[in-house]
Protein backbone atom coordinates (compact mmCIF):
# COMPACT_ATOMS: atom_id res chain seq x y z
CA UNK A 1 0.00 0.00 0.00
CA UNK A 2 2.79 2.45 0.91
CA UNK A 3 4.61 1.57 -2.28
CA UNK A 4 1.51 2.43 -4.32
CA UNK A 5 1.21 5.75 -2.46
CA UNK A 6 4.85 6.60 -3.19
CA UNK A 7 4.42 5.67 -6.85
CA UNK A 8 1.25 7.75 -7.25
CA UNK A 9 2.89 10.75 -5.59
CA UNK A 10 5.85 10.42 -7.96
CA UNK A 11 3.50 10.34 -10.95
CA UNK A 12 1.82 13.52 -9.69
CA UNK A 13 5.11 15.44 -10.02
CA UNK A 14 6.98 15.84 -13.32
CA UNK A 15 8.51 12.52 -14.27
CA UNK A 16 10.01 10.73 -17.31
CA UNK A 17 6.63 9.18 -18.21
CA UNK A 18 4.48 12.32 -17.88
CA UNK A 19 6.56 15.40 -18.54
CA UNK A 20 4.52 17.89 -16.51
CA UNK A 21 3.25 15.34 -14.02
CA UNK A 22 -0.26 14.11 -13.32
CA UNK A 23 -1.65 16.44 -10.60
CA UNK A 24 -4.84 14.38 -10.25
CA UNK A 25 -2.81 11.43 -8.89
CA UNK A 26 -1.96 13.31 -5.70
CA UNK A 27 -5.63 13.86 -4.85
CA UNK A 28 -5.74 10.28 -3.54
CA UNK A 29 -2.06 9.20 -3.45
CA UNK A 30 -1.67 9.66 0.32
CA UNK A 31 -4.95 8.00 1.32
CA UNK A 32 -3.02 4.75 1.61
CA UNK A 33 -0.55 6.37 3.99
CA UNK A 34 -3.29 7.28 6.48
CA UNK A 35 -4.90 3.87 6.04
CA UNK A 36 -1.63 2.06 6.84
CA UNK A 37 -0.78 4.26 9.80
CA UNK A 38 -4.20 3.53 11.30
CA UNK A 39 -3.45 -0.20 11.19
CA UNK A 40 0.21 -0.16 12.31
CA UNK A 41 1.75 -0.25 15.74
CA UNK A 42 3.87 2.78 16.69
CA UNK A 43 7.19 0.94 16.39
CA UNK A 44 6.23 -0.33 12.93
CA UNK A 45 5.38 3.23 11.89
CA UNK A 46 9.03 4.20 12.28
CA UNK A 47 10.14 1.53 9.81
CA UNK A 48 7.26 2.24 7.45
CA UNK A 49 8.05 5.95 7.48
CA UNK A 50 11.71 5.34 6.68
CA UNK A 51 10.71 3.02 3.82
CA UNK A 52 8.24 5.56 2.44
CA UNK A 53 10.74 8.42 2.72
CA UNK A 54 13.48 6.59 0.82
CA UNK A 55 11.09 5.34 -1.85
CA UNK A 56 9.38 8.70 -2.40
CA UNK A 57 12.59 10.72 -2.75
CA UNK A 58 14.12 8.08 -5.01
CA UNK A 59 11.10 8.08 -7.32
CA UNK A 60 10.46 11.83 -7.28
CA UNK A 61 14.03 13.13 -7.26
CA UNK A 62 15.97 10.34 -8.99
CA UNK A 63 17.98 13.03 -10.83
CA UNK A 64 19.72 14.17 -7.61
CA UNK A 65 22.48 11.63 -8.23
CA UNK A 66 23.24 13.38 -11.52
CA UNK A 67 23.85 16.59 -9.58
CA UNK A 68 26.35 14.94 -7.24
CA UNK A 69 27.22 11.24 -6.76
CA UNK A 70 26.43 11.53 -3.05
CA UNK A 71 23.33 13.73 -3.32
CA UNK A 72 20.93 10.81 -3.81
CA UNK A 73 22.41 8.95 -0.82
CA UNK A 74 22.23 11.97 1.49
CA UNK A 75 18.67 12.74 0.39
CA UNK A 76 17.58 9.13 1.01
CA UNK A 77 19.09 9.13 4.51
CA UNK A 78 17.56 12.51 5.33
CA UNK A 79 14.11 11.54 4.07
CA UNK A 80 14.26 8.19 5.87
CA UNK A 81 14.84 9.91 9.21
CA UNK A 82 12.31 12.73 8.66
CA UNK A 83 9.49 10.49 7.45
CA UNK A 84 10.11 7.89 10.17
CA UNK A 85 9.61 10.53 12.85
CA UNK A 86 6.65 12.01 10.97
CA UNK A 87 4.85 8.66 10.62
CA UNK A 88 5.21 8.17 14.36
CA UNK A 89 3.72 11.63 15.00
CA UNK A 90 0.79 10.82 12.71
CA UNK A 91 0.23 7.59 14.64
CA UNK A 92 0.32 9.39 17.98
CA UNK A 93 -2.17 11.95 16.66
CA UNK A 94 -4.42 9.12 15.48
CA UNK A 95 -4.39 7.51 18.92
CA UNK A 96 -4.74 10.72 20.89
CA UNK A 97 -7.49 12.38 18.84
CA UNK A 98 -9.16 9.11 17.80
CA UNK A 99 -12.32 10.00 15.83
CA UNK A 100 -11.10 13.56 15.25
CA UNK A 101 -7.68 12.43 14.07
CA UNK A 102 -7.97 13.45 10.39
CA UNK A 103 -7.92 17.27 10.84
CA UNK A 104 -5.02 17.00 13.28
CA UNK A 105 -3.07 14.73 10.93
CA UNK A 106 -3.69 17.11 8.02
CA UNK A 107 -2.41 20.02 10.11
CA UNK A 108 0.66 18.02 11.12
CA UNK A 109 1.32 17.16 7.46
CA UNK A 110 1.40 20.85 6.49
CA UNK A 111 3.62 21.65 9.49
CA UNK A 112 5.94 18.79 8.55
CA UNK A 113 6.34 20.14 5.00
CA UNK A 114 7.06 23.57 6.44
CA UNK A 115 9.64 22.30 8.97
CA UNK A 116 11.41 20.40 6.18
CA UNK A 117 12.41 23.74 4.61
CA UNK A 118 14.32 24.94 7.68
CA UNK A 119 17.96 24.76 8.57
CA UNK A 120 21.05 23.64 6.75
CA UNK A 121 19.31 20.57 5.30
CA UNK A 122 16.18 22.51 4.29
CA UNK A 123 14.75 20.99 1.12
CA UNK A 124 11.39 21.96 -0.36
CA UNK A 125 11.04 19.55 -3.29
CA UNK A 126 8.19 17.08 -2.77
CA UNK A 127 5.80 19.49 -1.02
CA UNK A 128 2.32 18.20 -1.91
CA UNK A 129 1.05 21.56 -3.20
CA UNK A 130 3.88 21.82 -5.76
CA UNK A 131 2.41 18.88 -7.68
CA UNK A 132 -0.56 21.09 -8.64
CA UNK A 133 1.54 23.83 -10.29
CA UNK A 134 -0.11 23.38 -13.70
CA UNK A 135 -3.65 23.42 -12.25
CA UNK A 136 -4.01 27.20 -12.24
CA UNK A 137 -7.55 27.54 -10.76
CA UNK A 138 -6.51 25.55 -7.68
CA UNK A 139 -3.16 27.14 -6.90
CA UNK A 140 -4.38 30.78 -6.94
CA UNK A 141 -5.39 30.30 -3.31
CA UNK A 142 -1.65 30.24 -2.57
CA UNK A 143 -1.80 34.04 -2.59
CA UNK A 144 -3.73 33.66 0.69
CA UNK A 145 -1.74 31.05 2.60
CA UNK A 146 1.14 30.04 0.39
CA UNK A 147 1.76 26.60 -1.04
CA UNK A 148 0.81 25.28 2.43
CA UNK A 149 -2.85 26.09 1.81
CA UNK A 150 -2.82 24.08 -1.42
CA UNK A 151 -1.26 21.15 0.45
CA UNK A 152 -3.90 21.39 3.15
CA UNK A 153 -6.90 21.26 0.81
CA UNK A 154 -5.39 18.20 -0.91
CA UNK A 155 -4.38 16.30 2.23
CA UNK A 156 -7.50 16.82 4.41
CA UNK A 157 -9.94 14.61 2.43
CA UNK A 158 -7.27 11.92 2.12
CA UNK A 159 -6.77 11.89 5.89
CA UNK A 160 -10.54 11.54 6.40
CA UNK A 161 -10.92 8.79 3.78
CA UNK A 162 -7.81 6.92 4.96
CA UNK A 163 -8.98 6.81 8.59
CA UNK A 164 -12.51 5.87 7.57
CA UNK A 165 -11.40 3.06 5.24
CA UNK A 166 -9.58 1.23 8.05
CA UNK A 167 -12.73 0.51 10.06
CA UNK A 168 -15.17 0.40 7.18
CA UNK A 169 -18.25 -1.75 7.75
CA UNK A 170 -21.83 -1.47 6.58
CA UNK A 171 -22.78 -0.38 10.09
CA UNK A 172 -20.29 2.49 9.99
CA UNK A 173 -22.14 4.23 7.18
CA UNK A 174 -23.95 6.79 9.31
CA UNK A 175 -25.18 10.30 8.39
CA UNK A 176 -22.42 11.81 10.56
CA UNK A 177 -19.80 10.01 8.48
CA UNK A 178 -21.24 11.31 5.22
CA UNK A 179 -21.14 14.79 6.72
CA UNK A 180 -17.45 14.41 7.65
CA UNK A 181 -16.57 13.22 4.15
CA UNK A 182 -18.47 16.09 2.57
CA UNK A 183 -16.91 18.70 4.84
CA UNK A 184 -13.42 17.39 4.08
CA UNK A 185 -13.73 18.14 0.35
CA UNK A 186 -15.40 21.54 0.80
CA UNK A 187 -12.08 23.43 1.14
CA UNK A 188 -10.99 21.93 -2.17
CA UNK A 189 -14.08 23.26 -3.97
CA UNK A 190 -13.85 26.63 -2.21
CA UNK A 191 -10.27 26.91 -3.44
CA UNK A 192 -11.43 26.18 -6.99
CA UNK A 193 -14.18 28.80 -6.77
CA UNK A 194 -11.69 31.34 -5.46
CA UNK A 195 -9.39 30.58 -8.38
CA UNK A 196 -12.10 30.82 -11.01
CA UNK A 197 -13.45 34.14 -9.75
CA UNK A 198 -10.22 35.82 -8.65
CA UNK A 199 -10.12 39.24 -10.39
CA UNK A 200 -7.31 39.94 -12.86
CA UNK A 201 -5.00 42.54 -11.25
CA UNK A 202 -4.14 45.76 -13.03
CA UNK A 203 -0.93 45.80 -15.07
CA UNK A 204 1.16 48.85 -14.23
CA UNK A 205 3.43 48.44 -17.28
CA UNK A 206 5.15 45.80 -19.40
CA UNK A 207 8.92 45.45 -19.59
CA UNK A 208 10.54 43.67 -22.58
CA UNK A 209 13.10 41.26 -21.08
CA UNK A 210 15.55 39.07 -23.01
CA UNK A 211 16.19 35.71 -21.32
CA UNK A 212 19.38 34.05 -22.54
CA UNK A 213 19.70 30.24 -22.44
CA UNK A 214 23.23 29.18 -23.52
CA UNK A 215 22.77 25.41 -22.95
CA UNK A 216 26.35 25.13 -21.78
CA UNK A 217 28.07 22.48 -19.69
CA UNK A 218 27.80 23.03 -15.93
CA UNK A 219 31.33 21.69 -15.52
CA UNK A 220 33.22 24.48 -17.34
CA UNK A 221 36.70 24.61 -15.84
CA UNK A 222 39.31 26.10 -18.17
CA UNK A 223 40.01 29.32 -20.03
CA UNK A 224 39.12 28.01 -23.50
CA UNK A 225 35.72 26.81 -22.32
CA UNK A 226 35.07 30.17 -20.67
CA UNK A 227 35.98 31.95 -23.90
CA UNK A 228 33.62 29.81 -25.96
CA UNK A 229 30.86 30.37 -23.43
CA UNK A 230 31.32 34.15 -23.54
CA UNK A 231 31.09 34.14 -27.34
CA UNK A 232 27.93 32.04 -27.12
CA UNK A 233 26.36 34.46 -24.62
CA UNK A 234 27.33 37.45 -26.76
CA UNK A 235 25.87 35.89 -29.91
CA UNK A 236 22.55 35.05 -28.28
CA UNK A 237 22.36 38.47 -26.64
CA UNK A 238 23.04 40.24 -29.94
CA UNK A 239 20.26 38.27 -31.61
CA UNK A 240 17.86 39.17 -28.81
CA UNK A 241 18.87 42.86 -28.94
CA UNK A 242 18.22 42.92 -32.67
CA UNK A 243 14.54 42.31 -32.04
CA UNK A 244 12.11 45.14 -32.73
CA UNK A 245 11.26 46.58 -30.29
CA UNK A 246 14.49 45.74 -28.47
CA UNK A 247 14.47 44.40 -24.91
CA UNK A 248 15.02 46.85 -22.08
CA UNK A 249 16.77 44.27 -19.89
CA UNK A 250 18.97 41.26 -20.72
CA UNK A 251 19.31 38.36 -18.26
CA UNK A 252 22.06 35.73 -18.32
CA UNK A 253 21.59 32.61 -16.12
CA UNK A 254 23.30 31.48 -12.91
CA UNK A 255 27.13 31.57 -13.18
CA UNK A 256 26.76 32.12 -16.92
CA UNK A 257 30.16 33.85 -16.84
CA UNK A 258 32.37 31.98 -14.36
CA UNK A 259 35.59 34.05 -13.95
CA UNK A 260 35.04 36.64 -11.24
CA UNK A 261 34.74 40.15 -12.64
CA UNK A 262 35.71 41.73 -9.34
CA UNK A 263 38.60 39.40 -8.44
CA UNK A 264 40.33 39.35 -11.84
CA UNK A 265 39.76 43.03 -12.44
CA UNK A 266 41.21 44.07 -9.08
CA UNK A 267 43.87 41.50 -8.20
CA UNK A 268 44.84 40.19 -11.67
CA UNK A 269 46.40 36.88 -10.57
CA UNK A 270 46.27 35.62 -14.18
CA UNK A 271 46.66 37.93 -17.18
CA UNK A 272 44.70 35.64 -19.54
CA UNK A 273 41.71 35.60 -17.21
CA UNK A 274 42.02 39.36 -16.67
CA UNK A 275 41.93 39.85 -20.45
CA UNK A 276 38.80 37.67 -20.74
CA UNK A 277 37.06 39.64 -17.99
CA UNK A 278 37.99 42.90 -19.74
CA UNK A 279 36.56 41.51 -23.00
CA UNK A 280 33.27 40.70 -21.27
CA UNK A 281 33.08 44.14 -19.61
CA UNK A 282 33.75 45.91 -22.91
CA UNK A 283 30.95 43.94 -24.55
CA UNK A 284 28.50 44.79 -21.76
CA UNK A 285 29.49 48.47 -21.90
CA UNK A 286 28.96 48.58 -25.67
CA UNK A 287 25.24 47.82 -25.28
CA UNK A 288 22.84 50.53 -24.29
CA UNK A 289 20.81 48.20 -22.07
CA UNK A 290 21.19 46.86 -18.50
CA UNK A 291 22.48 43.30 -18.07
CA UNK A 292 21.65 41.01 -15.14
CA UNK A 293 24.10 38.13 -15.03
CA UNK A 294 25.25 35.28 -12.84
CA UNK A 295 28.89 35.25 -11.82
CA UNK A 296 31.25 33.42 -9.46
CA UNK A 297 32.42 36.44 -7.49
CA UNK A 298 35.62 36.21 -5.49
CA UNK A 299 36.65 38.68 -2.81
CA UNK A 300 39.52 38.76 -0.35
CA UNK A 301 38.13 38.92 3.19
CA UNK A 302 39.39 38.41 6.73
CA UNK A 303 38.38 35.20 8.47
CA UNK A 304 37.50 34.85 12.15
CA UNK A 305 41.20 34.78 13.03
CA UNK A 306 41.99 37.93 11.07
CA UNK A 307 43.73 36.00 8.28
CA UNK A 308 43.07 36.89 4.65
CA UNK A 309 41.21 34.35 2.53
CA UNK A 310 39.32 34.41 -0.76
CA UNK A 311 35.57 34.25 -0.27
CA UNK A 312 33.60 32.87 -3.21
CA UNK A 313 29.99 33.88 -3.79
CA UNK A 314 27.32 32.67 -6.19
CA UNK A 315 26.40 36.16 -7.32
CA UNK A 316 23.99 38.16 -9.44
CA UNK A 317 25.48 41.34 -10.88
CA UNK A 318 23.71 44.32 -12.42
CA UNK A 319 25.75 46.02 -15.16
CA UNK A 320 24.26 49.32 -16.24
CA UNK A 321 25.68 52.55 -17.62
CA UNK A 322 29.17 51.10 -18.15
CA UNK A 323 29.66 49.78 -14.61
CA UNK A 324 28.47 47.24 -12.08
CA UNK A 325 25.77 49.01 -10.11
CA UNK A 326 24.75 46.37 -7.60
CA UNK A 327 25.19 42.72 -6.65
CA UNK A 328 23.38 39.98 -4.74
CA UNK A 329 24.95 36.92 -3.13
CA UNK A 330 22.99 33.68 -2.87
CA UNK A 331 21.75 33.30 0.72
CA UNK A 332 20.22 29.81 0.59
CA UNK A 333 22.80 27.27 -0.51
CA UNK A 334 22.23 23.65 -1.55
CA UNK A 335 23.16 21.42 1.43
CA UNK A 336 26.30 19.30 1.07
CA UNK A 337 26.83 20.37 -2.56
CA UNK A 338 27.18 24.14 -2.07
CA UNK A 339 27.52 24.40 1.69
CA UNK A 340 28.59 22.45 4.77
CA UNK A 341 28.75 24.79 7.78
CA UNK A 342 30.13 22.19 10.23
CA UNK A 343 33.73 21.98 9.04
CA UNK A 344 35.00 22.68 12.56
CA UNK A 345 33.12 19.71 14.03
CA UNK A 346 33.46 17.25 11.12
CA UNK A 347 36.69 18.16 9.28
CA UNK A 348 37.14 14.67 7.82
CA UNK A 349 33.65 14.68 6.34
CA UNK A 350 34.18 18.21 5.02
CA UNK A 351 37.35 17.10 3.22
CA UNK A 352 35.51 14.03 1.94
CA UNK A 353 32.89 16.27 0.31
CA UNK A 354 35.58 18.48 -1.23
CA UNK A 355 37.35 15.43 -2.65
CA UNK A 356 34.07 14.29 -4.22
CA UNK A 357 33.50 17.49 -6.24
CA UNK A 358 31.44 19.57 -3.83
CA UNK A 359 31.79 23.25 -4.71
CA UNK A 360 31.27 25.30 -1.56
CA UNK A 361 30.20 28.95 -1.61
CA UNK A 362 30.07 31.62 1.02
CA UNK A 363 26.48 32.60 1.83
CA UNK A 364 25.12 36.09 1.31
CA UNK A 365 23.57 38.01 4.19
CA UNK A 366 20.44 39.66 2.83
CA UNK A 367 17.98 39.97 -0.04
CA UNK A 368 18.82 42.73 -2.54
CA UNK A 369 16.34 44.60 -4.74
CA UNK A 370 17.80 45.88 -8.01
CA UNK A 371 16.44 48.76 -10.06
CA UNK A 372 16.86 48.82 -13.83
CA UNK A 373 14.71 49.37 -16.93
CA UNK A 374 12.34 51.37 -14.74
CA UNK A 375 11.34 48.44 -12.53
CA UNK A 376 12.58 47.21 -9.13
CA UNK A 377 13.19 43.44 -9.01
CA UNK A 378 14.65 40.72 -6.81
CA UNK A 379 16.84 37.88 -8.09
CA UNK A 380 16.51 34.52 -6.29
CA UNK A 381 19.25 32.22 -7.55
CA UNK A 382 18.28 28.70 -8.67
CA UNK A 383 17.46 26.64 -5.52
CA UNK A 384 16.26 29.81 -3.77
CA UNK A 385 13.08 30.12 -5.83
CA UNK A 386 11.74 26.96 -4.16
CA UNK A 387 11.43 28.83 -0.83
CA UNK A 388 8.48 31.19 -0.55
CA UNK A 389 9.87 33.42 2.19
CA UNK A 390 12.84 34.55 0.07
CA UNK A 391 10.72 35.85 -2.82
CA UNK A 392 8.23 37.31 -0.34
CA UNK A 393 11.02 39.25 1.36
CA UNK A 394 12.10 40.69 -1.99
CA UNK A 395 8.55 41.88 -2.69
CA UNK A 396 8.24 43.32 0.82
CA UNK A 397 11.40 45.32 0.05
CA UNK A 398 9.81 46.78 -3.05
CA UNK A 399 10.36 44.28 -5.88
CA UNK A 400 7.72 44.52 -8.61
CA UNK A 401 9.19 41.68 -10.68
CA UNK A 402 10.98 38.44 -9.76
CA UNK A 403 13.99 37.59 -11.96
CA UNK A 404 15.27 34.06 -11.36
CA UNK A 405 18.69 32.87 -12.59
CA UNK A 406 19.03 29.07 -12.59
CA UNK A 407 21.26 26.24 -13.77
CA UNK A 408 19.68 22.77 -13.87
CA UNK A 409 21.80 21.50 -16.77
CA UNK A 410 23.75 19.18 -14.44
CA UNK A 411 20.70 16.89 -14.16
CA UNK A 412 20.32 16.34 -17.89
CA UNK A 413 16.68 15.69 -17.10
CA UNK A 414 13.68 17.55 -18.41
CA UNK A 415 11.51 16.28 -15.55
CA UNK A 416 14.01 17.80 -13.08
CA UNK A 417 13.66 21.14 -14.84
CA UNK A 418 9.86 20.93 -14.87
CA UNK A 419 9.91 20.05 -11.16
CA UNK A 420 11.98 23.15 -10.43
CA UNK A 421 9.69 25.27 -12.57
CA UNK A 422 6.64 23.89 -10.73
CA UNK A 423 8.00 25.15 -7.42
CA UNK A 424 9.05 28.49 -8.93
CA UNK A 425 5.54 29.12 -10.28
CA UNK A 426 4.23 29.34 -6.72
CA UNK A 427 6.48 32.32 -6.01
CA UNK A 428 4.60 34.29 -8.67
CA UNK A 429 1.21 33.22 -7.28
CA UNK A 430 2.08 33.83 -3.63
CA UNK A 431 3.44 37.33 -4.18
CA UNK A 432 1.20 38.39 -7.08
CA UNK A 433 4.31 39.26 -9.10
CA UNK A 434 5.28 38.01 -12.52
CA UNK A 435 8.48 35.98 -12.69
CA UNK A 436 11.00 35.63 -15.51
CA UNK A 437 13.52 32.78 -15.46
CA UNK A 438 16.84 32.72 -17.34
CA UNK A 439 18.28 29.21 -17.11
CA UNK A 440 21.29 27.45 -18.56
CA UNK A 441 19.36 24.65 -20.29
CA UNK A 442 15.64 25.18 -19.45
CA UNK A 443 12.97 26.04 -18.44
CA UNK A 444 13.61 29.67 -19.43
CA UNK A 445 10.22 31.35 -19.32
CA UNK A 446 7.89 34.05 -18.07
CA UNK A 447 5.25 33.22 -15.44
CA UNK A 448 2.16 35.32 -14.79
CA UNK A 449 0.69 36.26 -11.38
CA UNK A 450 -1.53 33.13 -11.47
CA UNK A 451 1.25 30.65 -12.25
CA UNK A 452 0.45 30.47 -15.97
CA UNK A 453 3.42 30.10 -18.33
CA UNK A 454 3.38 33.02 -20.78
CA UNK A 455 6.29 31.97 -23.00
CA UNK A 456 9.11 29.43 -22.84
CA UNK A 457 12.32 28.65 -24.73
CA UNK A 458 12.83 25.12 -26.02
CA UNK A 459 14.97 23.17 -23.50
CA UNK A 460 18.42 21.70 -24.05
CA UNK A 461 19.41 23.97 -26.92
CA UNK A 462 21.01 27.44 -27.17
CA UNK A 463 18.10 29.85 -27.29
CA UNK A 464 16.68 33.14 -26.14
CA UNK A 465 13.22 34.58 -25.73
CA UNK A 466 12.10 38.17 -25.41
CA UNK A 467 9.05 38.46 -23.16
CA UNK A 468 6.88 41.41 -22.21
CA UNK A 469 6.96 40.90 -18.46
CA UNK A 470 3.84 42.36 -16.81
CA UNK A 471 4.50 44.51 -13.75
CA UNK A 472 1.90 44.24 -10.98
CA UNK A 473 1.81 46.27 -7.78
CA UNK A 474 -1.11 44.74 -5.86
CA UNK A 475 -0.28 43.16 -2.49
CA UNK A 476 -1.43 39.63 -1.71
CA UNK A 477 -2.37 38.34 1.73
CA UNK A 478 0.58 35.95 1.65
CA UNK A 479 2.95 38.87 1.09
CA UNK A 480 1.56 40.45 4.26
CA UNK A 481 1.47 37.41 6.55
CA UNK A 482 4.00 35.00 5.02
CA UNK A 483 4.16 31.43 6.32
CA UNK A 484 1.62 32.06 9.07
CA UNK A 485 -0.70 29.18 8.12
CA UNK A 486 1.60 26.35 9.33
CA UNK A 487 2.12 28.23 12.59
CA UNK A 488 -1.64 28.62 13.10
CA UNK A 489 -2.23 24.93 12.33
CA UNK A 490 0.51 23.89 14.76
CA UNK A 491 -0.97 26.07 17.51
CA UNK A 492 -4.43 24.61 16.81
CA UNK A 493 -3.12 21.05 17.17
CA UNK A 494 -1.32 21.91 20.41
CA UNK A 495 -4.41 23.68 21.78
CA UNK A 496 -6.67 20.76 20.82
CA UNK A 497 -4.23 18.33 22.43
CA UNK A 498 -4.22 20.40 25.63
CA UNK A 499 -8.04 20.48 25.74
CA UNK A 500 -8.23 16.71 25.18
CA UNK A 501 -5.63 16.11 27.88
CA UNK A 502 -7.50 18.28 30.40
CA UNK A 503 -10.83 16.61 29.57
CA UNK A 504 -9.35 13.16 30.05
CA UNK A 505 -7.75 14.18 33.32
CA UNK A 506 -11.06 15.57 34.61
CA UNK A 507 -12.99 12.46 33.54
CA UNK A 508 -10.38 10.24 35.17
CA UNK A 509 -10.74 12.10 38.48
CA UNK A 510 -14.53 11.93 38.32
CA UNK A 511 -14.63 8.26 37.35
CA UNK A 512 -14.63 6.81 40.93
CA UNK A 513 -17.59 8.97 41.96
CA UNK A 514 -19.52 8.11 38.81
CA UNK A 515 -19.06 4.39 39.29
CA UNK A 516 -21.12 4.35 42.56
CA UNK A 517 -23.48 7.30 42.58
CA UNK A 518 -25.17 8.23 45.86
CA UNK A 519 -28.47 6.37 46.40
CA UNK A 520 -30.98 6.43 49.22
CA UNK A 521 -31.78 2.79 48.60
CA UNK A 522 -28.14 1.82 49.17
CA UNK A 523 -28.16 3.56 52.56
CA UNK A 524 -31.12 1.53 53.67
Amino acid sequence: MLGISALLSALAFPNPLIQKGLPFALWFAYTGVFFCIKRMKPCVCLLAGAFFGVLSVTLQNYWLSFYHPLAGIFAALLFAFEWAVFFLLLKIAGIFFHKRAAPAQCALWVCFEWFRTFGFTGYSYGIAGYSQWSFTPLIICANLGGVWLVSAVIILPQAVFGNFAHGFTRASLKPSLYLKLALSVLPFFFALLYGFFYPVPEVKKRVPVALIQPDSSPWKSNLNEFRRELENLKRLSDEALAKNPPPELVVWPETAFVPSFYFHDRYRPDQDFAALVLNAKEYLASKNVPFVLGNNEGRVVLDENGIERTASYNAVLLFDGGEFKNRYYKTRLVPFAESFPYKRFFPAFYNFLIEHDSRFWDAGKEIVVFDAAGVPFSTPICFEDTFGELSREGVRRGAELIVNLSNDSWAGSQSAQWTHLGAAAFRAVETGRAMVRATTSGQSCAIDYNGRILDMAAPFKPAYIVVDAPVYTHTTLYTRIGDTLPIILLLCVLAAAAVCFIKRAVLKNEAPRLKKPFSICEKK
